[in-house]
């Protein structure tokens, strides 16, 4: 398949008080025209940063791009101008941020932000009556499965509970026909069933619209009926990529390991150890492989050495000596 976005060797640091966070190491992923994948860590590993990055709306300073590549369609977005990068988000690339809450300003109503959206949106284009625009937002208010999508309009995001708002960012997302979706963690703090009915909506918005989609998460168990293929990241560096199934079937990487196992299962085995340790200080961050001093598998090379890729099959690789011998 085309490649739609290709991220090659981006380097991502944090200017601080006490020093300079070293957070994205070399990352590269590719998504191609159509497909759905995900980017899966703990929390602190660099997601987020991974997507303001794809956007431009990393903070810089305190943040500096030290190296790398974004290549969108055949143009390096880290190169673009100003005006580029708004038309990039107007018409081709469209977000979800992780907290509905802080992504919604309290004092509008949600009628009025949503159309306030598509209105920008057509800026240039066809002129469209207050009419037609408020059409339209209840159109895509009910595309995400909201009730009473007329009446939530006239609410408070304050007024809505967590799945709802979520709804909202999703709708606002989906108001214009973009090629790529980032989602961050679209069902965090949700419980299980209403993030089941997000994902779902989700994917059907996205089958719909034949759009791509970047899917962030923490939680392998979220991401394994929604996308095609998955990247697991650790402490700003890819360790792992493989078809969905593959990665289920056969993890390789101690860590994807690790991750699995935290996942709850209904076969009442138990609660999982999950993994030893914690991501690393970004000041000073490990020689080597990142991981080596949570890995139940350190060798010596791996205090002095970053592992490079290894092929494991069609699709599937994995950073890690255990696979070099």
């Amino acid at each position: 398949m085309k490649p739609l976005l290709e991220i090659k060797n981006l380097h991502v640091h944090y200017k601080t008080f006490e020093g300079m966070l070293k957070v994205l190491n070399g990352v590269d992923l590719t998504i191609a025209e159509g497909e759905k994948v995900s980017l899966v860590g703990e929390t602190g590993c660099g997601k987020t940063t991974t997507i303001k990055t794809i956007l431009q709306v990393l903070p810089i300073p305190p943040a500096r791009i030290c190296a790398g590549q974004i290549i969108y369609r055949g143009k390096d977005i880290l190169k673009m101008k100003p005006r580029e990068i708004r038309a990039l988000r107007k018409g081709e690339i469209t977000a979800i941020f992780q907290d509905p809450l802080s992504a919604l300003n309290p004092v509008f109503t949600v009628g009025y932000q949503l159309e306030d959206i598509i209105k920008h949106l057509h800026t240039g284009r066809e002129q469209r009556s207050r009419k037609k625009i408020r059409e339209q937002a209840v159109a895509v208010l009910r595309e995400t499965g909201m009730p009473d999508a007329e009446r939530i309009l006239n609410n408070y995001p304050i007024q809505l509970s967590g799945g709802m708002r979520q709804r909202v960012c999703i709708s606002e997302a989906f108001s214009t026909a973009s090629r790529l979706l980032l989602a961050d963690e679209p069902t965090t703090n949700l419980d299980v069933t209403i993030q089941d009915q997000i994902l779902r909506r989700l994917d059907e918005l996205v089958e719909k619209n034949k759009t791509s989609i970047l899917l962030i998460s923490h939680s392998l168990g979220v991401v394994k009926n929604v996308t095609d293929r998955e990247y697991i990241m650790y402490a700003g560096n890819i360790v792992e990529e493989a078809r969905t199934k593959d990665l289920f079937a056969d993890p390789l990487h101690p860590y994807t390991r690790g991750l699995l196992r935290t996942v709850p299962k209904l076969t009442g085995e138990g609660i999982s150890k999950g993994i030893r340790g914690r991501i690393p200080n970004y000041l000073n961050p490990p020689q080597g492989c990142r991981f080596h001093p949570r890995c139940d598998h350190t060798m010596p090379i791996c205090r002095k050495e970053r592992p490079p890729f290894y092929s494991a099959g069609d699709s599937h690789r994995v950073a890690c000596f255990l696979y070099g011998r």
